[in-house]
C-alpha cells in the first residue's frame, strides 16, 4: 500500500526490514531507497532476499516513480500516481523471481478527517512475456494517530488475475521514535485461501520524512 506523500525534494529515505511468512515458510530481508526528486515526485528503489525450504536467494529489483499531481482539499483527497518496474534479478526456476519484466501503473489518492488518514489503491501490473497472467492490484488503508508519536495501521491489499483472487489483511502500528526514525511493526493473514497463515513485518524508516510514504505491507511477487 501506498499514501501520496512523497518524499521532499533532495531527501533520501532508506527503509532496511524483515519479513516473516508462515505457509508457505519464507524468512525475507528487504532494503528499499527513495530519492525525492521535487516536493511532489520521488524515485524508489527496491531488492530483496529470500530464504526458504523450496530456494534461498536474491528477488528481483523494484524501481518507481511517484508524482503527486493533485494536493488534498476541504473535500477532495490528493492523488498520485505510480510508475513501476520490476527486473528479473531472481531466479524464476527457483522461485525466487518471475523470470521477466513486469510494469505497474497505479492511482493512489489519500484523505486525512481528524486523526484519520485513508487511502486508496487501484494499479495494473502486465508482465511482459506471456509466461504470468497480468494483474489488477488494488487495496486500501486506514492509519490513526493515536499520540504525537504513535499511528495505528490497517489495511487490505490484493491482486486479482485469470483464475487467482489473493487477499491479504494486516494490521500494525508504527512509532516515531526520532523525527527522522521510526519502527513499524505489521502482521497479516490471508483472506480466503488462507495463505499465507500469517505474516510478521519488521520496518525501520531512516530519513527525514516524518510520514513514510509506504505502509505496513512489503509487497512481493509471490506469498
Amino acid at each position: 500500500m501506498f499514501t501520496t506523500k512523497t518524499v521532499a525534494g533532495s531527501a533520501v529515505v532508506l527503509e532496511p526490514g524483515i519479513e516473516l511468512v508462515r505457509e508457505p515458510d519464507i524468512e525475507r530481508v528487504t532494503l528499499r531507497a527513495a530519492y525525492g526528486i521535487s516536493r511532489s515526485t520521488d524515485a524508489s528503489l527496491s531488492a530483496s532476499a529470500r530464504r526458504s525450504a523450496a530456494a534461498d536467494g536474491a528477488e528481483d529489483v523494484g524501481i518507481g516513480i511517484r508524482h503527486r499531481f493533485s494536493e488534498e482539499g476541504k473535500f477532495g483527497p490528493s492523488a498520485a500516481f505510480l510508475l513501476a518496474a520490476s527486473l528479473p534479478a531472481g531466479s524464476e526456476s527457483r522461485g525466487t523471481g518471475s523470470g521477466t519484466i513486469e510494469t505497474e501503473a497505479m492511482l493512489i489518492t489519500s484523505k486525512r478527517i481528524g486523526p484519520f488518514t485513508g487511502h486508496l489503491n487501484l494499479g495494473y501490473n502486465v508482465f511482459l512475456s506471456g509466461k504470468h497472467e497480468n494483474e489488477i492490484i488494488y487495496g486500501g488503508a486506514l492509519d490513526f494517530s493515536a499520540a504525537r508519536r504513535i499511528v495505528l495501521l490497517a489495511e487490505i491489499h490484493g491482486r486479482k488475475a485469470q483464475g487467482e483472487d489473493i487477499l491479504e489483511a494486516t494490521i500494525g502500528y508504527r512509532n516515531f521514535l526520532t523525527e527522522s526514525v521510526s519502527n513499524t511493526i505489521g502482521i497479516g493473514w490471508g483472506l480466503g485461501s488462507r495463505e499465507p497463515e500469517y505474516r510478521i513485518t519488521v520496518l525501520f524508516t531512516l530519513g527525514p520524512a516524518r510520514e513514510p510514504s509506504q505502509l505496513i505491507h512489503i509487497r512481493d511477487d509471490g506469498p
